[in-house]
């Protein structure tokens, strides 16, 4: 749980993407979440932004996001943690 809220934060600070002012906010709207299997890694399935985004849950950090095309709602690690699956 403590790392759902620690991934959330993160999201909620990074609402508002650089270029946009803030009366026009991108919300993401997180939908789902996967953990990989050694803990070190969040992945966060986000509808309103049509992405993933990465979570370092050691660091507390955004390491990236990736743009996976309409309304992602599931995101799984695949076996070994290497790739994951999102639908």
């Amino acid at each position: 749980m403590k790392r759902f809220v620690a991934a959330m934060t993160l999201l909620l600070a990074g609402a508002l993407q650089p270029g946009w002012s803030s009366t026009e906010p991108r919300y993401k709207n997180p939908f789902d979440v996967a953990v990989s299997p050694d803990g070190s890694t969040l992945l966060v399935a986000c509808s309103g932004s049509d992405s993933v985004v990465l979570l370092s849950t050691g660091q507390g950090t955004i390491l990236g996001e990736i743009e996976v095309g309409d309304f992602p709602t599931a995101v799984r690690f695949a076996q070994g943690g290497a790739q994951a699956l999102v639908t």
